[in-house]
């Protein structure tokens, strides 16, 4: 009964684990590919000889106004991978939070 119960808790704690590491994975992939068109749309915009410098303006304010409003976004993943590269280095310690 009791070794069942600890087992039962132990293959439940690593698959919170696992489901944190998918989510995790899941927003860093989606803020690899949202970088990546960004990094798009700004290599088509210096190739475009034409364009006024005014236009590259517009361009890189409203870059950075959408970095402002995906702050929560990316800091969310940032505290998230620096908490799994501790709780990772206290694994391999031998710690477990």
């Amino acid at each position: 009964g009791n070794q069942n119960r600890e087992h039962a808790q132990q293959w439940l704690e690593k698959m919170n684990d696992q489901w944190e590491l998918q989510r995790f994975l899941q927003d860093c992939l989606e803020l690899g590919d949202w970088v990546c068109e960004k990094m798009l749309m700004a290599r088509d915009s210096s190739r475009d000889e034409t364009q006024k410098l005014h236009k590259k303006w517009l361009k890189h304010q409203a870059f950075m106004a959408e970095l402002a409003q995906n702050k929560e976004w990316l800091d969310k993943i940032e505290k998230q991978a620096v908490k799994d590269v501790i709780t990772e280095n206290n694994v391999h310690i031998g710690y477990r939070k």
